[in-house]
């Protein structure tokens, strides 16, 4: 059984080899050994097994030689082509840094004079950052100026109408709270958040106003020192300076809340506990 693969350039400039016709051949030589084994053929079935176990053995070593003779070069001259690929990926990528840090460059000038048009348009109340984050086409080489002109027209009266229709929402709270809640809407933008917000400090208050009229309706005991003559009363003991209230949330770690705690009991300001449950567990800090 021979098999010896030659190879072939075809017309077509392709590398061929006789591997098929070979296949061919070896399947028609195959069908003879092709039969069961019993105790008659049973030494002639070793004889045979013998014999396909050598041609088995004919085969690797002919791909072989055909490859190392017609490849006897390739794996040097592939090692060389990776390397010289390799050198041009790193040689775009270089270009790439340079021109994405101009790129980087020309965008952070763009977005300097977009936000002093944004601001010169009345929008300097709101954070123009997070304006950009949402417009980040403004950005584009191929963005047109008088379109973003339009756009950011369009951003400031959709913020306006919000505006306006918060400031009508929380017009019954204290003017230190409408402040807070003001400038955490012009720097989130969050409306629902800032309703909710409103909200939450409204419950607070009704519940700071709640525990004070309770404090106030508590019965107080006179208390005298032991052993002391009563004093007589004044007209600047007698008067009653008027007292005001303002419930107001802080946030701060635990050494925070006790200085400003201790603060306030120094300055003779009067302490009124909200239950945990009662303060909002989201307040627009920091946005």
């Amino acid at each position: 059984m021979e098999f010896e693969l030659i190879p072939r350039i075809g017309e077509d400039g392709v590398l061929r080899t006789n591997a098929a016709e070979l296949v061919e051949s070896v399947k028609a030589q195959l069908k003879p050994y092709n039969y069961i084994v019993d105790e008659g053929n049973y030494a002639q079935a070793k004889q045979d097994r013998a014999f396909l176990n050598k041609a088995a053995t004919q085969i690797g070593p002919s791909r072989k030689l055909l490859e190392d003779k017609v490849f006897a070069t390739w794996k040097t001259d592939k090692a060389q082509i990776m390397a010289i690929e390799k050198d041009i990926k790193q040689a775009s990528e270089a270009l790439g840094e340079g021109i994405k840090a101009i790129d980087d460059e020309e965008k952070a000038e763009k977005a300097k004079n977009l936000e002093a048009c944004w601001n010169a348009a009345g929008g300097n109340k709101y954070r123009f950052e997070g304006i950009l984050a949402e417009h980040k086409s403004w950005l584009n080489k191929t963005a047109k100026r008088d379109v973003i002109a339009i756009e950011m027209q369009k951003e400031l009266h959709d913020l306006g109408l919000q505006e306006k229709q918060i400031e009508k929402e929380i017009a019954d709270l204290e003017e230190a709270q409408q402040v807070y809640l003001m400038e955490a809407w012009y720097k989130s933008r969050e409306y629902q958040l800032t309703l909710q917000a409103a909200h939450n400090i409204r419950t607070a208050n009704a519940k700071a106003a709640a525990m004070a009229k309770v404090e106030e309706e508590r019965p107080h005991v006179a208390h005298t020192e032991p052993h002391s003559e009563p004093k007589a009363f004044t007209q600047t003991e007698t008067h009653s300076e008027q007292i005001y209230r303002r419930a107001f949330i802080v946030e701060g770690n635990e050494s925070q809340l006790r200085a400003l705690i201790g603060c306030m009991q120094q300055t003779g300001l009067r302490i009124l506990s909200i239950a945990k449950k009662d303060i909002p567990n989201t307040l627009p800090f920091g946005q």
